[in-house]
């Protein structure tokens, strides 16, 4: 699972096994279904670790899951719907407003599979949007208008 990247689109390509940071910190995190610490999980991480990235192997991957879930398909959802940045859907009470419905609608849905989010999880999500540069976006908008194929579709 990894954080979703706030910017403006990409210029040009990179070749194969290429990463280029568009925003946001380096982080990712993964684990096994399963919660547990594996050998494989444990050589993931140090591969991610000599290359700068932080790397973290929660102790509950399904919360971290649904937490990923939670910002990615609100904010990338109403983003691709709007064709609007980060700050255009913050300044508007409706879109800000569709925002945490989505939101809340993913904890209810998470609740509704034993998947235990923090009570706070909307407002805390809110919050670190309200960080993100206004012109930022989620990757299905610039595939959007990109012209790339999107999930927005399915």
């Amino acid at each position: 699972m990894c954080s979703v990247a706030c910017a403006p689109p990409l210029v040009g390509l990179l070749p194969p096994g290429r990463i280029r940071n568009i925003g946001g910190s380096n982080f990712i995190k993964f684990g096994e279904l399963d919660n547990r610490r594996s050998d494989h999980a444990a050589q993931l991480q140090e591969a991610f670790r000599k290359t700068g990235v932080t790397v973290d192997i929660p102790p509950e991957i399904h919360k971290a899951l649904w937490e990923n879930f939670l910002t990615i398909t609100s904010f990338g959802g109403v983003g691709a719907v709007s064709r609007a940045p980060i700050g255009a859907i913050r300044a508007r009470p409706e879109t800000r407003r569709l925002v945490e419905r989505c939101m809340n609608e993913v904890f209810d849905v998470a609740a509704s599979r034993q998947v235990a989010l923090p009570a706070s999880i909307v407002a805390d999500t809110m919050a670190v949007l309200d960080t993100v540069a206004a012109d930022g976006t989620a990757s299905m908008l610039r595939d959007i208008r990109d012209g790339k194929p999107s999930e927005l579709e399915y």
